[in-house]
C-alpha cells in the first residue's frame, strides 16, 4: 500500500514538472517572436510582402495555438495556469490577430505618396472613372503574389489592366494572358520551347474539326460490335432526358414538359411519357409487333365515362396486352377486370418501377413466361432507326465527347485514374452515376484515338513546357505575370504557368471571379479561385465589392439565379451606381426586335446578340445585321444586350443532356451541386455584358423554365 502511494506522488510530481517545463518553453519562445515581428517592421521603407507575414506566423503557429488553448478556458489537461503566465501569453494572440493589418497599414503608408500616379494610371484604362481603394491598392502593391477577385462588374479587369499601364509607365516588362484564351498562352510555350532548341511544328484544330473527327469516329465504330453497343445502350437509356410525373409538383407542368420534349419512338410515333417510350423501343429492338393505343378488342368504357379503353400496347401476334400506370391507385382494379372478362392477360408497368430501373427487365421476364419468341433486330437496324429519329443524337453526343476530352487532356489525368475516380465516387453520385459510366466508355477511347493521331495540341504543349521548364537557362525579360479571366483557366496552363513563375521568380497578378464562370471549359476547375494558395502560396487577395456600370435590379436577379443557393457567395457587394435597367423576356421574333431596335435606338447606343451555340450564328446572321456572337467569345459592355435561344429543349437554354454528360465534376473539385450551375453562368456571363437592357428572345409556346426564374 505504501509503494502505490509513493508511486502515486511520485508520477504528479513529474506531471507538475513536464508541466512547468511547457508553459516555460512557450514563454520563453514568445520574446522571440516579438523580437522578430517588430524587425519585420523596422524599416519604414521596406514594403512587405504577405509571405514574409505568412512565414512569420507559420513559424510560431505552434507557440500561438499552445497558448491559445491555455488562455482559452484557463486549463488544459485539467490543469489550471498559473496568473503570472496569462500577460504573456496574451502578447502572441495580440501579434498574430494584429500582423495582416499592421502589414496593410505599413504598406499603405509606404505606398501613399505613389497614389497620384495610381489614379492616373486608372484614368487611362477607363476615362471619367475614379478607382476604389481596393483598385488602388491592387495597382500600387508590391506583393510577389496578388490575387484580385470579387464579383461580376466589381472593377477587378480594370484595376487588372490600371497595374499593367502603371507599371509599364515604370519600365517594367509585362506578359499579359486572357485565360480564356488557351492558345495565347500555349503560343508563348512554344516560342519558349523554341528559344531553348525544342521547336514544336503543329496545326491547330478548331473545335468543329475536332468535332467532325469524333462524328467520322462513331462511323468508323459502328463495326465495332463492343462500342456499337455502347452507343445504343447509351440512346435507350441516357441520351432522352426521359422525366416522369413524379419530377413534377403537378400535372400541368408534366403536360407542359412532355409536350414541349415529346418522347418519339424508334418507330417514329409520339407517345405519352417516357415509361411508354421505353418500352416501345424495347418492344421494337426485340422484334416484337406492338400497336400503340389501338381500340380494345371489347366495346368497353373507363370509369362510366364515354372514352373507350385503348391500352398502351396490344401484341396483336401473341394477344396480350402491356399498360403504363402512373400509380397503382390509378383506375388499375378496373382496367384488370376488363381484361379478366375478355380473357387477354395485361402485363401492368409502373412509372415506380421505371425509376427504379427495373421495368425493363421486369417486362422481359412476363414476356418470356408467355412464351413470346424475341426476334431481336441487329446493332445495325437500331442504330439506323436511331439516326432516322434523332438526327441530333451523334452532334450532341460528338459536343459532350469534346468537352469530356479537352478536361481530360487539360488536366493530364490517365485512362486507369480515371476509371478509378468514377468507381470511388459512385456512392456519392448514385443518380448520374451510371450515365457517366457510359459515358466514359463512349470518351475514353476516342480520346486514345485522339492522341495517336495529334501528337500536338494546346494542352500537350503546355504540359510539355511545363515539364522542360526546370532544365531551361532562361533570360527572362518580365517582371511579371498577369492574367484576366483566372476563372476560366485550364489546369494546363495553370501548371504552365506555376512552373514558369517559379523558375523565373516573376511576379504574378490574377484576376477572376470568385462565383461566375462557365464550369470546366476546357478542363477548368472552377475551385481554382479558392484554391490558388496551393497554387501560388504566400499571396495577397484584393476583393473587389462595389458593382459599376451594372443595374441594380439586373444585379440582384443574376445573383439569386446564377448562385441558386449553391454557390460559394460570401460577400454582399455594394452599389456606386444604382443605373436604371431590366431583364426584358419578349416574344417577338428576332426580325421584330432588330427591326423595332434598329428605329428606336439612340445614337450612339451600342447592341448585341448572344447565342450559346456556334451553328446558330449563321442562322442570326441571315435574320438580321445586328452584330451577334457565342456567349464564350462576349466581352466589353452593351447598351441592349439580346439572348438568342430562350427554348425549353431543342439545344436552347439549358441543354440538359449536355450538362449531365459533362464527366469533368468525376476529375476535378465543384464546390457547385447543381449540375445546371455552369450552364446558368454562362447566361449570367452574358447578362453582365448590359449597362441597361437584357432581352430575353422567347417562343411563346417553347420558354425554358429557366428563363422565366430570371425575368420575374
Amino acid at each position: 500500500m505504501f509503494n502505490k502511494i509513493s508511486d502515486y506522488f511520485r508520477l504528479k510530481k513529474q506531471d507538475k514538472e513536464e508541466f512547468t517545463l511547457l508553459l516555460s518553453k512557450i514563454s520563453n519562445e514568445i520574446p522571440v517572436a516579438e523580437q522578430e515581428f517588430f524587425a519585420l517592421f523596422a524599416n519604414k521603407n521596406e514594403y512587405i510582402d504577405v509571405r514574409k507575414a505568412n512565414d512569420w506566423k507559420n513559424k510560431f503557429s505552434k507557440t500561438h495555438d499552445d497558448a491559445s488553448s491555455f488562455l482559452e478556458g484557463g486549463m488544459i489537461e485539467k490543469k489550471k495556469l498559473p496568473r503570472k503566465y496569462e500577460p504573456v501569453f496574451k502578447r502572441i494572440v495580440i501579434l498574430y490577430n494584429a500582423i495582416d493589418k499592421k502589414v496593410k497599414e505599413h504598406n499603405k503608408n509606404l505606398l501613399m505618396p505613389e497614389k497620384d500616379n495610381a489614379v492616373q494610371s486608372f484614368s487611362k484604362v477607363c476615362r471619367d472613372a475614379a478607382p476604389t481603394e481596393y483598385q488602388i491598392s491592387a495597382i500600387l502593391s508590391k506583393d510577389k503574389r496578388i490575387l484580385i477577385t470579387g464579383a461580376p462588374s466589381t472593377g477587378k479587369t480594370s484595376a487588372l489592366m490600371a497595374k499593367y499601364e502603371y507599371l509599364n509607365s515604370k519600365g517594367n516588362k509585362v506578359l499579359l494572358f486572357n485565360a480564356q484564351k488557351t492558345e495565347e498562352i500555349s503560343d508563348f510555350a512554344l516560342n519558349l520551347l523554341s528559344k531553348n532548341n525544342l521547336p514544336i511544328e503543329f496545326s491547330r484544330l478548331s473545335d468543329m474539326q475536332i468535332k467532325e473527327m469524333i462524328l467520322n469516329f462513331f462511323k468508323e465504330k459502328q463495326s465495332d460490335a463492343s462500342y456499337r453497343g455502347r452507343l445504343i445502350d447509351y440512346y435507350f437509356n441516357f441520351h432522352t432526358q426521359g422525366k416522369t410525373i413524379k419530377d413534377f409538383q403537378n400535372e400541368e407542368e408534366y403536360e407542359k414538359y412532355i409536350s414541349l420534349c415529346p418522347p418519339v419512338t424508334l418507330k417514329g410515333e409520339v407517345v405519352k411519357s417516357y415509361e411508354e417510350l421505353a418500352i416501345a423501343d424495347f418492344l421494337f429492338s426485340l422484334g416484337i409487333e406492338y400497336n400503340y393505343k389501338a381500340p380494345f378488342i371489347n366495346d368497353v368504357m373507363l370509369n362510366g365515362t364515354r372514352l373507350r379503353y385503348r391500352p398502351s400496347f396490344t401484341l396483336p401476334d401473341h394477344g396480350v396486352c402491356i399498360n403504363v400506370f402512373f400509380n397503382a391507385d390509378e383506375s388499375v382494379e378496373e382496367i384488370q377486370n376488363i381484361h379478366k372478362e375478355a380473357e387477354i392477360p395485361l402485363i401492368e408497368c409502373y412509372t415506380e418501377e421505371k425509376i427504379a430501373g427495373n421495368m425493363l427487365s421486369k417486362l422481359q421476364k412476363v414476356l418470356s413466361a408467355y412464351n413470346i419468341v424475341f426476334n431481336v433486330k441487329s446493332d445495325a437496324e437500331i442504330l439506323d432507326a436511331v439516326q432516322k429519329t434523332d438526327k441530333n443524337f451523334f452532334p450532341l453526343l460528338a459536343e459532350s465527347i469534346l468537352l469530356n476530352l479537352k478536361t481530360i487532356l487539360a488536366t493530364g489525368e490517365s485512362e486507369s485514374t480515371i476509371l478509378t475516380v468514377s468507381r470511388t465516387k459512385s456512392k456519392t453520385t448514385l443518380p448520374l452515376y451510371r450515365r457517366r459510366e457510359r459515358l466514359i466508355s463512349l470518351t475514353l477511347p476516342f480520346c486514345n484515338y485522339y492522341i495517336s493521331n495529334v501528337k500536338w495540341d494546346d494542352f500537350s504543349i503546355l504540359r510539355f513546357a511545363a515539364n522542360k521548364i526546370p532544365t531551361f537557362d532562361i533570360n527572362f525579360e518580365y517582371s511579371h505575370i498577369f492574367v484576366d479571366n483566372a476563372e476560366n483557366l485550364n489546369a494546363a496552363s495553370a501548371l504552365f504557368l506555376r512552373i514558369l513563375a517559379e523558375k523565373t521568380d516573376c511576379k504574378v497578378v490574377f484576376a477572376g471571379c470568385d462565383w461566375l464562370s462557365p464550369i470546366c471549359l476546357n478542363g477548368t476547375d472552377p475551385m481554382y479561385l479558392r484554391d490558388f494558395g496551393r497554387f501560388f502560396p504566400g499571396y495577397d487577395e484584393i476583393v473587389c465589392d462595389k458593382v459599376f456600370n451594372l443595374p441594380a435590379g439586373i444585379y440582384d436577379s443574376m445573383v439569386k439565379f446564377a448562385l441558386n443557393n449553391n454557390g460559394n457567395y460570401y460577400h454582399k457587394p455594394s452599389y456606386i451606381k444604382k443605373a436604371i435597367g431590366s431583364i426584358e423576356k419578349t416574344f417577338q421574333s428576332l426580325s421584330e426586335i432588330s427591326e423595332n431596335l434598329q428605329e428606336n435606338i439612340k445614337k450612339g447606343e451600342s447592341a448585341i446578340i448572344v447565342c450559346r451555340y456556334d451553328f446558330e450564328l449563321e442562322e442570326i446572321k441571315s435574320l438580321t445585321d445586328i452584330p451577334c456572337i457565342t456567349v464564350f467569345d462576349i466581352s466589353g459592355k452593351y447598351d441592349i444586350v439580346i439572348w438568342y435561344n430562350s427554348k425549353y429543349n431543342n439545344f436552347g437554354y439549358p441543354d440538359e443532356k449536355l450538362c449531365l454528360n459533362n464527366i469533368s465534376s468525376l476529375i476535378l473539385n465543384r464546390p457547385d451541386s447543381d449540375v445546371f450551375i455552369g450552364e446558368r453562368n454562362l447566361l449570367c456571363k452574358a447578362i453582365t455584358s448590359t449597362k441597361g437592357r437584357f432581352i430575353l428572345l422567347c417562343d411563346p409556346s417553347n420558354v425554358s423554365d429557366y428563363i422565366n426564374e430570371i425575368s420575374y
